[in-house]
């Protein structure tokens, strides 16, 4: 008989009010949690002091504090390195700014059970005022993607580290999300990476499970419009999202080189200042996503 231990994994970086939130919202589940990692991404706004301070309140968080800041990438390492070293059997990723409804993890292990064997799960994400979040839409799978849509479920091939629930069995097998992505595309690079790894398994979206995602605004990445000081972390998306569409296959990679220099005539077209250093960032991100080969980190067993 399966055991039901989860675990929660949490990066945060600078959101102490979000975090404080997340974790409030965490411990006031349905189904409790047998432990949480929160890793610190060398916070500077008294994140340390309030994780010691609740560490010595609850006996099953595990707190990681980084010297220096990694990026999400790097922070869902080091937390499902921490994961796979505790008797849990399933992980939920989530980053600070992420609010679990009270009864979200619940769906997950209510909705598991009857379904066959999967990669993972992901949860409904929502913006502040019930809306679909607009950066979290996940990849619905192709073919029968609506084989389980009665009961709230729905296949999917991707999705976005906004409260995504996986077996520690896949964990094991596909190894560690890649520090070296630093930002964007690393939750994206490692589902499919379950996807590819576990052929024979889907994944799911479960309606029932939500969270909110508290982003200040509900807006879609977008290097055309988006603000200066913005600009240069589009440089790791346009040179990361090169390397996922790369492993997905020869018509992945040229329908995404396309995309991006379509954006490159869109910038010029625009309205939007700064249009010369906008392409460059587009250009550089792309054209180092051709040679971009970070070594994927295996569990030790």
């Amino acid at each position: 008989m399966q055991s039901n231990k989860v675990c929660a994994v949490v990066v945060t970086y600078n959101k102490l009010d979000l975090l404080k939130k997340c974790v409030s919202q965490l411990y006031s589940q349905t189904f409790p949690l047998s432990h949480l990692v929160v890793v610190d991404n060398a916070s500077t706004d008294g994140t340390q002091d309030y994780l010691n301070q609740i560490a010595s309140s609850y006996n099953n968080i595990v707190t990681v504090f980084l010297d220096n800041n990694i990026g999400g990438a790097g922070g869902f390492n080091a937390g499902l390195k921490e994961y796979v070293e505790l008797n849990d059997d399933f992980v939920v990723i989530l980053d600070d700014d992420s609010i679990l409804e009270n009864n979200c993890i619940e769906s997950f292990m209510n909705k598991k059970n009857s379904l066959p064997e999967f990669g993972f799960l992901c949860s409904n994400v929502r913006w502040k005022d019930g809306t679909a979040c607009l950066m979290n839409v996940p990849k619905v799978s192709e073919g029968k993607w609506s084989d389980y849509i009665e009961n709230g479920i729905v296949k999917i091939d991707t999705c976005s580290f906004v409260s995504v629930f996986i077996p520690k069995d896949v964990v094991v097998k596909v190894g560690f999300p890649i520090t070296e992505f630093f930002i964007w595309g690393d939750d994206l690079e490692y589902t499919d990476r379950i996807n590819r790894c576990f052929k024979e398994r889907e994944n799911y979206l479960i309606a029932s499970s939500k969270v909110i995602h508290e982003m200040k605004e509900n807006i879609n990445v977008d290097i055309i419009n988006d603000s200066e000081d913005r600009l240069q972390r589009y440089y790791y998306r346009y040179r990361n999202l090169n390397y996922v569409s790369r492993k997905q296959g020869l018509k992945a990679s040229l329908k995404y080189i396309i995309k991006s220099l379509l954006t490159v005539f869109k910038i010029f077209r625009s309205d939007s200042q700064h249009k010369v250093k906008r392409c460059g960032i587009l250009i550089r991100g792309l054209f180092r996503g051709f040679v971009f080969n970070p070594e994927i980190e295996v569990v030790d067993k």
